[in-house]
């Protein structure tokens, strides 16, 4: 540790020093070697000359007994403090107790060398009288001073306030979610040589459960994760992670539709084993202070001993489908549930009157509730059956206003195997097509939500659509397969690529190649699609095609909103392997040389947050070199930032 004798403060003051520097992280300010070196160097003294120093992950404080740092908490009344630290207190002053979140830091250290002590005793007499005056002037203020030595960082931030948790405790039964499936394609190609630093392997962070605690970042964001050992979440910092279930999460599919847009809450659906399928649990849980909000029952106790056909029908529209949404606000959340009928109907909860309003009325099972971007309605859909999951007996596509059990706007009808709702044209116009399980989709047409007003685009089969939300723009992919062997090709589509700007017009060919898969990537503004021979090609929303550097080929980049810099991931071994950094017109560069993925970014878009196995990683701007954040509990298959 490097110490010195320093300027004495009180103990209040001292926790200030700590709660700037902390909040200077948080808002990426300082990286976590600056934190961990700053809050290293801030030591408490008491009478007895026993040593006090705050962890630096937990921001608890520990006390210097018999060899070892104990927690423990300050007294009420501390006695008066030493007049200066001695070269004997100096020499015995330990390491500090915490790494930030148990981090393998490499941590300056400094010597004293008998060269230096006639300068160093002099001067840390002659600082220590200065103090021994200052503190006869406030005698009786505060018996406990702190030495904050002057090589480190100065940050002027407002404290974070400290607030008091009250939750209600967590059922902690294990399970296993199922993996979900990764966008990342995964192409083998030569990249640019780069040095790479690689960190040290580290200790593991033991994960905290939820009950009666609070996350010391109020304001947020917070890190979901979906780990194969259950939900947990996790400081913006690296720090605190807690477990919030560990039960069978069976919807949302997307650990994304689990978080509401603003607010701070998140939604999951649990399924009691003991209960079987008829124990399914809606559940709402606030951030940071963790307290679980609402717990709703989605199977009324009077259809529990139902067994008829219907009633599983509706089991398996809540088990099986989408069957939750957040209002654009994240003030609403619509809902499946079987509670005063025989089918699944539609539900929207509001937080701020904690009401639940039944919106929709049919026999049929409704399922895959969406709400329209102005949060003027949910629109939906039924079936009369789910069949194998793969081919339904559909039945239509509804729209109803949130709060009110009438107004519901007949869409379509349909008596096809599967109905999407692909994205937003505009506000209130919605894209809807058809699915076949062996054709893909078809029959895409864009329809006004509060009129019904229907336009056809292609009646012709397609692979994938992708929507650019704030244009309208629509890419198709297509495939020879589909115009040869499926039904619709009395409307064909010849392989390719097609474009239809903003969801007006007939789609218009971009290529011949045969096509897979497309995604919008919001951030970049481009469509990235998937051919056949496993290649990632990139569109822009001019039609104009992308060049993607070869060091990074296959892979979908993360961007920071923030400062533009783009991260890109690959899992698979070989050269290719790590996590990369670069710009829309930079050469990436290689930051990790190891297979890893979920690269995140911050809140401030200045720190990138992935994983390698187990561990989990944190590099800053701009260097981004990597330091080990902890060890998660289990394998991450989904992350995802929750705001407030």
């Amino acid at each position: 540790m490097n110490t010195s004798a320093g300027e004495a403060l009180t103990f209040q003051e001292a926790r200030r020093q700590y709660d700037r520097l902390r909040a200077a992280y948080l808002a990426e300010k300082i990286s976590a070697a600056e934190f961990q070196a700053a809050a290293d160097r801030i030591l408490v003294v008491d009478e007895n000359g026993q040593m006090w120093q705050i962890g630096v992950s937990s921001g608890k404080w520990y006390r210097y007994d018999t060899g070892q740092w104990v927690e423990a908490a300050p007294e009420a009344l501390p006695p008066r403090p030493p007049e200066t630290l001695d070269e004997e207190q100096l020499k015995q002053q330990p390491p500090a107790p915490e790494m930030l979140a148990d981090l393998a830091l490499a941590r300056p250290t400094f010597k004293f060398r008998k060269v230096y002590l006639w300068i160093l005793v002099p001067l840390a007499l002659l600082v220590g009288f200065a103090c021994w005056l200052l503190a006869l002037g406030a005698a009786g203020t505060a018996g406990m001073v702190a030495y904050i030595w002057r090589d480190a960082p100065t940050v002027t931030f407002t404290p974070t306030n400290t607030i008091t948790p009250s939750v209600s405790p967590t059922p902690t039964r294990t399970h296993t979610p199922t993996r979900l499936p990764s966008l990342t394609a995964t192409i083998t190609l030569t990249p640019t040589q780069t040095k790479t630093p690689r960190p040290t392997p580290l200790p593991s962070q033991e994960p905290t459960t939820a009950p009666n605690l609070m996350l010391r970042a109020p304001e947020g964001p917070w890190l979901l994760m979906k780990t194969s050992r259950g939900l947990y979440v996790l400081a913006p910092d690296g720090t605190e992670l807690t477990l919030i279930t560990d039960e069978t999460i069976i919807s949302p599919d997307s650990i994304q539709s689990a978080i509401a847009p603003k607010g701070g809450r998140i939604a999951y659906i649990t399924e009691d084993e003991d209960s079987r399928v008829y124990g399914l649990t809606l559940h709402i849980v606030r951030l940071p202070d963790l307290v679980e909000e609402q717990s709703i029952a989605l199977i009324a106790r009077e259809a529990e001993g139902n067994t008829s056909r219907r009633s599983s029908e509706a089991v398996r529209a809540i088990s099986e489908q989408n069957s939750l949404a957040w209002s654009p606000d994240g003030k609403s959340l619509a809902f499946i549930a079987l509670m005063d009928a025989p089918s699944a109907d539609v539900y929207v909860y509001s937080l701020e009157t904690g009401e639940t309003t039944r919106i929709s009325e049919d026999t049929n099972q409704e399922f895959n509730p969406q709400w329209s971007p102005d949060g003027s309605h949910v629109v939906y859909f039924t079936a009369s059956a789910f069949g194998d999951g793969e081919s339904l007996t559909m039945r239509g596509a509804y729209a109803a206003p949130p709060f009110e059990n009438s107004g519901r706007v007949t869409l379509y009808s349909a008596a096809t195997q599967g109905e999407e709702l692909a994205g937003w044209a505009a506000p209130r116009e919605a894209l809807f097509y058809s699915r076949d399980p062996d054709c893909g989709g078809y029959n895409l047409r864009r329809i006004n939500v509060e009129t019904a007003l229907s336009t056809s685009l292609t009646g012709g089969c397609f692979n994938d659509i992708a929507v650019d939300p704030g244009s309208g723009n629509v890419m198709l992919t297509v495939d020879e397969d589909l115009k040869e062997d499926c039904s619709c090709a009395s409307q064909p589509l010849n392989a390719g690529m097609y474009f239809i700007p903003g969801s007006m017009g007939l789609p218009r060919s971009l290529s011949t190649e045969e096509t897979v898969g497309v995604y919008w990537q919001p951030e970049a503004r481009l469509f990235y699609v998937t051919t056949y021979d496993d290649e990632l090609l990139a569109i822009t929303p001019e039609q104009v095609s992308f060049d993607i550097p070869a060091s990074v080929a296959g892979m979908l980049p993360e961007i920071s909103p923030v400062s533009g810099v783009w991260a890109w991931s690959s899992s698979e071994a070989g050269s290719q392997a790590g996590i990369w950094v670069g710009t829309r017109s930079s050469t990436p560069r290689q930051i990790f040389d190891r297979p890893a993925s979920f690269p995140r970014w911050g809140a401030q878009g200045r720190r990138l947050l992935f994983t390698s196995g187990l561990s989990l990683y944190v590099a800053d701007e701009p260097e981004f070199v990597p330091f080990p954040l902890t060890t998660l509990p289990g394998t991450l298959l989904e992350a995802a930032w929750v705001v407030k």
